[in-house]
């Protein structure tokens, strides 16, 4: 048995990585969602995509760092497909990304989590 280092632990750091928006407007660097922060978005319950996809980008977000508000106007002014590869990002570095389609029991876990 592998013993756990605890030292490597405290010292990780989330992951992040640089999207290209696409639109005129350039980068912008996301991180993964911390597991408390998954389960605080979890824990509001049942909530509007829209709400939700604030939330994750309010916590992800890390250049240029927007508010709530912010991120409210950009999906109300945005082309639909914009924001999704920042929201893929995010995903994926969280260990949320789609699954495979004959995982229906996962996807539905995932659809819940995101519902």
């Amino acid at each position: 048995m592998a013993e756990f280092d605890v030292d490597a632990l405290m010292a990780r750091e989330v992951n992040s990585e640089t999207v290209t928006v696409p639109t005129q407007f350039g980068d912008v660097v996301v991180r993964s969602l911390t597991r408390a922060q998954a389960l605080s978005i979890q824990k509001a319950g049942p909530i509007d995509a829209a709400v939700m996809e604030r939330k994750l980008m309010t916590f992800a977000l890390v250049e240029p760092r927007l508010s709530r508000a912010q991120i409210e106007h950009w999906q109300k002014t945005s082309p639909a497909g914009e924001l999704q590869p920042i929201v893929d990002a995010i995903n994926k570095l969280s260990g949320l990304e789609a699954v495979e389609e004959d995982d229906e029991p996962l996807k539905e876990e995932i659809k819940s989590f995101r519902e």
